[in-house]
């Protein structure tokens, strides 16, 4: 009488799950990465020293998209937002440019700080850099939810920033601009009417 290979099936089968998720959680929880971190508090266009930053080793699934993993990618540029010391640094903490305007001080003559919520499309998926110039346009919804019109309402506008409304995961940011009056009251009044605001990239910083 022929014995089943039932048995001999399940352990091959609890072998192979065992070994995939013994896998998962090395990948994840106990191979490490380089992460590079600062090692004190830096203002948003400072520029960034050789002793201001340093490489820790994390869990896999800790590091974020994106991070820095060498003290290279960091030194002689400058920090595009306040850093504190310690945190994981991504690619949209640092710039090669020289910062329009500092958040934390007054905006020059004639100008307007302005903050716009614009999801991750709109805002290239994050990858906005201070410094960079942008084209904004709205886009409104028609009947039905059909597609509406589209407009321009400022060009050539510097970021000044780029935050992260919410966990990364939503996928929401709030980008910072330097606007004039007029701009500004355009763009208020894109939000204020529901509209989606877009980004568009018409320049880099200089390096």
């Amino acid at each position: 009488m022929q014995r089943s290979r039932l048995p001999l099936t399940l352990a091959l089968l609890t072998f192979v799950i065992a070994l995939v998720a013994g896998l998962w959680v090395y990948q994840r929880y106990l191979k490490t990465v380089p992460v590079l971190v600062p090692t004190q508090d830096i203002a948003a266009g400072a520029e960034i020293g050789a002793g201001q930053v340093r490489v820790v080793r994390v869990p896999a699934g800790q590091r974020p998209l994106q991070a820095l993993w060498g003290p290279g990618q960091a030194v002689g540029k400058r920090a595009a937002v306040p850093l504190f010391v310690d945190q994981f640094l991504s690619e949209r903490h640092v710039t090669n440019a020289a910062l329009p305007f500092t958040p934390g001080g007054t905006p020059p003559d004639g100008k307007r700080l302005i903050a716009l919520p614009v999801k991750a499309a709109g805002a290239l998926g994050g990858a906005l850099k201070p410094g960079d110039l942008v084209e904004v346009a709205a886009a409104w919804s028609g009947p039905e939810g059909r597609p509406g019109p589209v407009s321009v309402l400022a060009s050539g506008i510097p970021v000044v920033e780029v935050r992260i409304s919410g966990p990364e995961s939503a996928g929401s940011y709030t980008v910072l601009l330097l606007a004039t009056p007029e701009q500004a009251k355009a763009l208020v009044g894109a939000v204020e009417s529901n509209a989606s605001i877009w980004c568009w990239l018409v320049g880099r910083g200089a390096s």
